[in-house]
């Protein structure tokens, strides 16, 4: 009978801690990734940086206000003449007029980084002198600090759903999905600077802090709910439209009216005090305006607008291989059947969430730059995965066994998925910005480093709006290392060992002032799936290069110890009649593990352009 106690007693306590198990051992995974690319605590500077582009903008606040005491964030010049290999202020403009907004980015996430900033800089003043806000080990904090959110965004997700009704495995099913299978992972682990992660938590906890205020009475949670709305907004403005979700989780207009009347309907202290929160909160991002401009106007994004309200690109920003939510995070498939289970079952959060997502998905599109440029997937949504999950924890809750056996197969084929994904990704294969159908589909599944910056590959084909006037073709020998008039049959070159084969041909200009185009075949061998061959063009005006092309031909070479011909063309349009270059200057670089070439010709095309 004891033995049978103990035995129950155990099981409970390691359901118990399977949530903190599953939490951890993710938390570990996205440290261990973050280690690999970023290298922290290495005395080199490494080119892999995680401040960059808005995530610059939105840490800049921290140095500015805790270091050099500087909202002008003219600080910021010296910065970048210090760490000259890492793009570490192109979120800002510190060299905008004085009248103008230097970082037009809110100043929510930096007052969620702030404790851990301040911690890491008070041991840096008292124990290092490099303590300008951008070392080493202030850009690891940045990356500790959005997983101690992700871990925060967890809490919440899990108990929100809880309240709901959901049982414990499916919930942590459906958040390991939604770390390993979605672009929150890139997020956190690469560019943790960025805001989504904290937006992720924040909406989170205010969806936690409502439903509680709602369902257990607890004005602690209804003072933390608007605090979290508040800080959700101070994040991202835009993000404010998670309002709209709230008053579907009441049942008829009598049981909302009522928690208006408990709540909001009534002066007391504690409504007195948020008030007073929200207004410090609120003023702090209007005084930093102010000082940066001179004005009070709040919308810092003067230059950059909603213009597709009438022409928003929802299935682009859904389905789109630029940065489609679903074809980047297939997960999220499973919101399909899931909206038929909540249809069926809820019908309350069935418009939540059908409505919500309507109008999140519009508000997203009609921005004037609808893919939120470079980066993995939709970043957009991540602020909104709470939502996204609800019709899937519902799938799985009224699912049978057979269903949800189905469905976990699914999810981990879709896990898969976005692993390949993110790992092309971080081998340059997948672009960050230049994706299309064929981009995608050329290198599915492929995670050989030779595919990398593939999309840079010109096609084997004239382009048709281009007029050949006469053509000119020479001829490459290996081992004479002379250029010829005539075909030359030679055996591959491989150059010495450890050294990049260059070939070098200069090409003077003056004849091809209209354009010149370059038609270059020749046979590739490599030994190597990851060896990236490639050319280089560079355009020279008195002997210094102005201009330089790279023309990445492994994604090409379908087979390793095979020789295969590769023909590609390159043009330069109506650049010379400007007299900005003089030469053209070509070589072949091999890559390293080495690759041979042997046959090379370059056919020189003068041409006009046709219209």
């Amino acid at each position: 009978m004891l033995s049978k106690i103990t035995k129950n007693s155990l099981n409970k306590n390691t359901f118990r801690l399977t949530p903190i198990i599953i939490i951890v051992s993710i938390s570990v995974f996205y440290l261990i990734l973050s280690f690999d690319r970023f290298e922290w605590f290495s005395d080199k500077e490494t080119t892999n940086f995680n401040i960059i582009s808005d995530g610059s903008g939105y840490y800049a606040y921290l140095p500015a206000v805790f270091i050099y005491r500087d909202l002008k964030f003219s600080f910021l010049k010296k910065i970048k003449n210090k760490y000259q290999t890492l793009n570490l202020i192109n979120g800002t403009n510190p060299y905008a007029k004085p009248n103008e907004i230097k970082n037009k980015y809110w100043i929510g996430t930096a007052i969620l980084q702030s404790p851990f900033f301040l911690i890491n800089h008070f041991y840096k003043s008292a124990f290092s002198h490099n303590n300008d806000g951008y070392s080493n080990s202030y850009r690891f904090t940045i990356s500790f600090t959005a997983i101690i959110y992700f871990i925060i965004a967890f809490y919440f997700f899990y108990n929100f759903f809880i309240l709901l009704g959901i049982k414990k495995r499916i919930i942590l099913l459906v958040f390991i999905a939604i770390s390993l299978g979605s672009s929150l992972q890139h997020y956190v682990v690469y560019l943790p600077s960025y805001s989504h992660i904290y937006s992720f938590a924040l909406i989170n906890a205010s969806f936690y802090f409502f439903l509680k205020s709602k369902m257990q009475y607890s004005k602690s949670s209804f003072f933390m709910f608007w605090i979290s709305i508040t800080l959700v907004i101070l994040i991202r403005p835009t993000n404010g439209i998670v309002l709209f979700s709230f008053p579907f989780f009441f049942r008829n207009k009598i049981e909302f009216k009522h928690y208006l009347k408990l709540y909001l309907l009534k002066i007391n202290r504690n409504n007195i005090l948020l008030l007073a929160i929200i207004f410090f909160l609120f003023s702090l991002q209007i005084l930093n305006i102010y000082l940066q401009t001179g004005n009070y106007k709040l919308n810092s994004y003067s230059n950059e607008s909603f213009s597709s309200w009438t022409n928003p690109k929802m299935l682009e920003v859904l389905f789109s291989f630029k940065k489609g939510l679903f074809i980047y995070a297939p997960i999220f498939f499973l919101i399909i059947p899931g909206i038929l289970i909540l249809f069926l079952k809820n019908k309350s959060l069935f418009f939540l969430f059908i409505l919500n997502f309507i109008l999140i998905t519009y508000l997203i599109s009609s921005w004037w730059c609808w893919w939120y440029g470079g980066g993995l997937g939709m970043r957009t949504y991540i602020d909104f995965y709470i939502l996204l999950a609800i019709p899937i924890v519902f799938l799985f809750q009224e699912s049978s066994t057979f269903l949800k056996s189905i469905f976990i197969g699914f999810l981990l084929f879709a896990i898969f998925l976005y692993q390949i994904y993110q790992i092309q990704f971080n081998k340059d294969i997948l672009h960050y910005e230049k994706m299309n159908s064929s981009n995608f589909w050329t290198p599915f599944l492929r995670t050989s480093s030779r595919f990398c910056w593939f999309v840079y590959f010109q096609d084997s084909s004239v382009p048709k709006n281009l007029k050949l006037e006469n053509t000119k073709k020479i001829y490459y020998n290996n081992f004479r290392k002379i250029w010829f008039q005539t075909p030359q049959q030679t055996n591959f070159d491989f150059g010495k060992k450890n050294e990049d084969l260059k070939i070098f041909k200069s090409i003077l200009l003056k004849d091809y002032d209209s354009g010149i185009g370059l038609k270059v075949s020749s046979e590739h061998i490599i030994y190597n799936p990851d060896t990236n061959p490639g050319f280089v063009y560079l355009l020279y005006k008195e002997g210094l290069v102005k201009r330089k092309k790279n023309i990445f031909i492994g994604s090409r070479i379908k087979f390793c110890n095979k020789a295969q011909k590769i023909t590609h063309f390159v043009f330069f349009k109506n650049l010379f009649k400007q007299n900005k270059y003089d030469s053209l200057v070509v070589y072949f670089t091999k890559n390293i593990p080495p690759s041979g070439i042997k046959n090379l010709q370059i056919e020189l095309l003068k041409y006009k352009k046709v219209y």
